[in-house]
């Protein structure tokens, strides 16, 4: 391997570092980026050999620079971060603040912060898990498995978890005024009856095109909880959180009572300060957003699925499950990257 190869640039490390922000997206936010700034972050910009990854003061002073730069530069309230590599934590660590009005900071380890889609990834693990126990069909009508849900048979193909799960069974997407709450009082919800009230057509026949799917998603997890027959937060605790030693992680809305006091608040930039807003909740399509982790504990989920299913001593699948898993799925164009 050449010099050249074994640097990585500071944009290339962010596609292997988990972040999360507080309760802010980088796309709402219209705060002009003053020339003090972007020449702040392009001196600090350096380069990390391979060798620097195992480096603790090295690495930690090259992700110090970029989390705290960004953070200035955006108006960031408080983010963290893990790095894994080799089935290890290199690093863990938070920045700024988990509550503003206390002056609370990060913490990496027991700091849930809400992972939105990221949610997803849970479902379509546990969905492989019911796949390796042989109770799964990956390319077998998903009506099959429903018992309380009955999809609309527009089309003579029928709808495969494969497709849920590669976002091309065709159903048009809805959500906006529906799918997210910030009422508490309007929880727990059932994911069937969600999916029953707010039934979204298919618009296209399967496995032809690609379109992002949370009530594909939601769909995916009902099936969970049909074919399993346990709640769906429940089987993601049992499966999936408990062998991966993941005690600060839930996809329970609201966070448990238990957890409640390591859940960063979320804020909204206004008239230049920041205002404390309520938390979201996905309700009946929590399978696809309803998550909420420590850096810590998803840098657990990374390792088991960097390592083919194992963690430490324990497996969440067999390593031919997640290789399955991990492979192409779907391609629109032999020319086009999947």
């Amino acid at each position: 391997m050449t010099s050249s190869m074994k640097k990585f640039s500071r944009k290339t490390i962010l596609f292997v570092l988990l972040v999360t922000l507080v309760g802010v997206g980088l796309l709402e936010l219209q705060i002009p980026i003053s020339a003090t700034h972007t020449t702040k972050l392009l001196a600090a910009q350096t380069e990390v050999t391979e060798e620097d990854l195992n480096d603790n003061v090295k690495l930690t002073a090259f992700i110090d620079g970029l989390m705290n730069g960004h953070l200035d530069t955006y108006s960031i309230p408080g983010a963290v971060i893990s790095i894994v590599k080799d089935g290890k934590v290199l690093l863990a660590k938070g920045y700024g603040h988990s509550n503003l009005e206390e002056g609370r900071g990060v913490d990496p380890e027991k700091n849930l912060f809400r992972i939105a889609s990221t949610t997803k990834l849970f479902t379509w693990t546990a969905v492989m898990q019911l796949v390796e126990q042989g109770k799964i069909d990956l390319d077998k009508d998903v009506s099959t498995y429903l018992k309380t849900v009955q999809i609309p048979k527009s089309y003579s193909e029928p709808i495969t978890m494969r497709h849920l799960m590669t976002h091309t069974a065709g159903f048009e997407e809805g959500g906006v005024g529906y799918q997210i709450t910030t009422d508490a009082k309007k929880l727990p919800i059932s994911i069937s009856e969600t999916l029953n009230k707010h039934m979204l057509a298919r618009v296209q026949a399967p496995g032809e095109m690609m379109s992002y799917s949370n009530f594909g998603a939601a769909l995916a997890g009902l099936i969970v909880e049909e074919v399993s027959g346990m709640a769906y937060n429940d089987y993601i605790q049992k499966n999936i959180f408990d062998p991966l030693d993941m005690k600060y992680a839930t996809v329970q809305e609201p966070i448990p009572a238990s957890l409640e006091p390591y859940s960063v608040l979320g804020y909204a930039r206004e008239n230049g300060q920041f205002a404390t807003k309520p938390p979201t909740y996905e309700g009946g399509f929590r399978p696809a957003g309803s998550g909420a982790a420590s850096a810590q504990d998803m840098a657990h989920f990374m390792i088991a699925h960097l390592q083919d299913g194992r963690f430490g001593e324990k497996n969440i699948f067999k390593p031919e499950t997640a290789q399955l898993m991990h492979s192409l799925a779907f391609q629109f164009h032999k020319d086009m990257p999947a």
